[in-house]
């Protein structure tokens, strides 16, 4: 299970017999990648967390379960960024209970494009904020 953390080797992946899962703070496949709220915000989606196979593509596994954050009206980005890694937690944990339980699994296709870091320029983090101030305001 990976939850917030970096890329890994695909030496590692290699070595599991089975699968890896990974949380991600944004909704796949709309938002690979890094700066995952920010990009989510600027392409006006709802925040969300995405379950999926992790390979040695970046975010790029088949997405077994998602969630969308119950927006607040006195959120913040910073309060959306950190309720989404508590709910990639609790999303992460009832996707492996279902697993383990036997319940059957539906995997969707995730062809998405990546994000980096450096495509996060300024002016995307000032739109993102826009737009979310724009969705609070919808509230």
């Amino acid at each position: 299970l990976l939850a917030g953390v970096g890329i890994v080797n695909s030496d590692v992946l290699n070595s599991i017999k089975k699968f890896t899962l990974n949380a991600h703070p944004g909704p796949l496949p709309e938002c690979r990648g890094s700066a995952a709220l920010e990009f989510t915000l600027l392409k006006k989606l709802i925040p969300s967390v995405s379950i999926h196979i992790v390979t040695p593509e970046i975010d790029a596994g088949e997405i077994i379960g998602a969630r969308r954050l119950e927006l607040e009206k006195n959120d913040s980005f910073q309060s959306i960024y950190l309720r989404l890694s508590i709910l990639c937690g609790q999303v992460l944990v009832e996707i492996l209970e279902d697993i383990i339980s036997g319940k059957p699994i539906t995997f969707l296709p995730n062809n998405g494009k990546t994000n980096v870091w450096l495509d996060a320029t300024e002016l995307v983090q000032k739109r993102a904020r826009k737009n979310l101030k724009d969705l609070l305001a919808a509230l």
